[in-house]
């Protein structure tokens, strides 16, 4: 099995400074930096499946940041992180396996602040967070709020959307994508002639 690294991800409260230890039953304990400044050593299992979220600074504290953890804007920011820095998720290959990071402003101690600084609250339940680039990063001057209608004009091309849009086209049409082709190449031949 590799040894995934940790090194700079952000898990709750926990930021990973570097690889500390691996304990003789096979455990990885990461060196972590707590939002309170603790620094512990943390087993890799707790941080990836979020059993472990802090040394328990705010909740012994009775902190609370911000007090909007359960809002659709919290969700929306914590799932842009997940998707983009957690590679156990099934959707990381469509996101940080591509390469698409969230920017340094949105993560860390201040990250949901900052983003929703920056994209404001949902407009209405049928908005979600959506990247003008598709091929971009998570940053202030590449996200919006968009509706699904506005995300669909903003899908990467695949080969799956491309062949469900040419079966659309035939069913409208009535005719086989053979014989579309045929008939325009046919009329282009007439108009230029």
């Amino acid at each position: 099995m590799v040894l995934q690294d940790l090194t700079g991800r952000v898990f709750g409260d926990w930021t990973v400074l570097h690889r500390s230890v691996t304990r003789r039953s096979g455990q990885t304990l990461w060196m972590c930096k707590c939002v309170c400044g603790t620094i512990r050593d943390v087993q890799a299992g707790n941080l990836v499946h979020g059993t472990t979220h802090g040394c328990g600074c705010t909740r012994r504290s009775g902190n609370i940041k911000h007090g909007l953890s359960k809002t659709p804007e919290h969700v929306a920011w914590k799932n842009m992180n997940g998707r983009c820095h957690n590679a156990n998720r099934p959707d990381y290959i469509d996101y940080g396996g591509r390469g698409i990071v969230v920017c340094d402003r949105w993560r860390g101690e201040h990250g949901f602040e900052n983003f929703l600084a920056d994209v404001g609250h949902k407009p209405s339940p049928e908005h979600s967070l959506d990247r003008k680039e598709n091929d971009g990063n998570y940053e202030p001057n590449n996200c919006h709020w968009a509706t699904r209608q506005e995300q669909v004009l903003n899908r990467r091309k695949s080969r799956k959307n491309l062949t469900k849009q040419v079966r659309h086209f035939e069913q409208l049409s009535g005719m086989s994508i053979d014989d579309l082709i045929k008939s325009y190449e046919g009329k282009a031949e007439a108009t230029t002639a």
